[in-house]
């Protein structure tokens, strides 16, 4: 087993295990990560139709707003999965993101993209990234 190959697949347990636990307040205020930009963030037209009709059901704002930024925030990992978008810029999960909101297959996509960000971070900083090792 290689080293590379052991540094993922350490990554994905760990972020199976982690990545889909919805932040509290205090952890997504106090993360090291760049946050979701505005830019980011989908509008009602860019939803598509099963995500427009599921939303204009939507009563409360903040629920609404919270499957927005859920939505917004698998788009992001989707383009990291697909390499539109370089790994190492994937954003930490946004405060509102819920399971809740997820298409069957999303969560395991989800964890990938985070486990492809976490080792390019590592790449980048490899003291930084698990002691150095």
């Amino acid at each position: 087993m290689s080293v590379r190959f052991g540094l993922k697949y350490f990554c994905t347990i760990v972020i199976a295990c982690l990545a889909l636990q919805i932040p509290t307040r205090g952890s997504a205020e106090n993360a090291a990560g760049p946050a979701i930009a505005l830019t980011q963030i989908l509008k009602p037209a860019d939803l598509t139709e099963k995500e427009l009709d599921y939303y204009k059901k939507l009563v409360d704002p903040e629920i609404a707003k919270n499957f927005i930024m859920t939505r917004s925030y698998v788009r992001l990992c989707q383009q990291v999965t697909d390499k539109k978008m370089p790994a190492e810029r994937l954003p930490d999960k946004p405060l509102g993101f819920s399971v809740r909101y997820l298409l069957a297959g999303e969560a395991t996509m989800i964890n990938h993209a985070i486990s492809d960000s976490i080792i390019a971070m590592c790449k980048g900083n490899p003291k930084g990234c698990f002691g150095g090792q």
